[in-house]
């Protein structure tokens, strides 16, 4: 995915990457397929979700991070049959690379295992919060 925006960001994440944006006072973006779309198979996938700031941070200045897959930090389930990318809060000591928010925590599951550690770490480390998983 190529993201450029009003605030002079310009980069392309891909498989397994996230870009991490907050709007604040305002940023003009877009997200567009990248040039070599068609050298690499022609095919994207993506996933975009939006996060409605709680008032004290709706005038905030911009920000965006782009984070490729091979950056992510992960977590990895004891018995090794699940791994889950870290890319918002903290899990299991793992700290996501992106500033804190207020968003507690935002978990990506890498495989169909993954869900039910998510679901056991979730009960663990935030009992009475709100997170949410991706698919």
């Amino acid at each position: 995915m190529h993201h450029r925006d009003s605030r002079g960001n310009n980069s392309v994440v891909r498989a397994g990457g996230t870009q991490w944006m907050h709007a604040g006072m305002g940023i003009v973006h877009s997200e567009r397929p990248p040039d070599d779309i068609h050298d690499t198979g022609g095919e994207q996938e993506m996933i975009q979700i939006w996060v409605n700031s709680p008032a004290k941070h709706k005038m905030d200045q911009p920000s965006y991070f782009p984070l490729h897959g091979a950056d992510t930090p992960t977590v990895t389930s004891e018995d090794g049959l699940a791994t889950i990318s870290v890319i918002a809060g903290e899990l299991n000591g793992v700290k996501a690379p992106f500033p804190p928010s207020h968003l507690s925590i935002l978990l990506r599951p890498i495989s169909a295992k993954a869900r039910s550690f998510t679901s056991r770490c979730l009960k663990r480390i935030m009992p009475s919060s709100t997170c949410s998983m991706v698919k």
